[in-house]
């Protein structure tokens, strides 16, 4: 049987987000099992994850954003690092926003190529988003991720918290995530984060950061 992975989803009438899901979603489906996870009601990316989660039925539970490539080594590597663990493993030690020009490279070459213009921002260490592999079961025991959160952004941070408070520290394989170009686009509420802040302990500053809806 093949290892599955969840890849949460809405269409939400963004051209390019749909363009990254049905390329990656096709890309990732030559190696793996792709289950598409979507919640009930209002979006929710925290519903999302879980609903996907509920559906599969390997080991090893896979989550990956719609619009996140990760080399097939990384996925295969914090698998098989999963299995022999209790807590979270992401499934690249670096993040990276690439630009619309690199976005474009990368359709056309069908690989990442460097460009000039590859980066937004300077690729960060140890990122919260964009990619969780943990046990399934160790998944559900600590309850996944926090449904209050409406929209996406923050439940990131909330779930790398709790990860990290309840199974201690969360471990990193070498290589990059690429996270494909959109325009920004926040659907959530600054209400409903700022509401959530103290709960998980989270400095402002970070959820902010995330609220910019990349």
């Amino acid at each position: 049987m093949r290892q599955q992975i969840v890849i949460p989803w809405r269409d939400t009438g963004c051209e390019y987000r749909r363009k990254h899901f049905e390329y990656l979603h096709d890309l990732y489906s030559t190696t793996f099992d792709v289950i598409i996870g979507d919640n009930k009601g209002e979006f929710s990316r925290s519903g999302a994850r879980n609903a996907g989660v509920d559906k599969t039925n390997s080991e090893v539970a896979v989550i990956i954003d719609a619009d996140n490539y990760i080399p097939f080594d990384q996925i295969n590597l914090a698998i098989r690092y999963a299995r022999r663990r209790r807590g979270l493993v992401k499934p690249s030690k670096f993040f990276g926003y690439l630009t619309e020009e690199a976005t474009n490279k990368f359709y056309e070459e069908k690989k990442i190529v460097n460009v000039d213009n590859m980066w937004m921002n300077p690729p960060v260490m140890n990122f919260s988003g964009g990619a969780y592999v943990i046990k399934k079961e160790v998944y559900h025991e600590i309850g996944g991720f926090d449904e209050d959160f409406i929209g996406y952004g923050a439940e990131d941070d909330a779930f790398h918290a709790l990860c990290a408070s309840k199974l201690g520290r969360v471990s990193y394989i070498p290589g990059m995530n690429y996270h494909l170009y959109h325009p920004a686009e926040r659907v959530t509420s600054l209400e409903n984060y700022q509401k959530l802040v103290d709960k998980y302990n989270m400095r402002v500053s970070r959820v902010h950061r995330n609220l910019r809806g990349i």
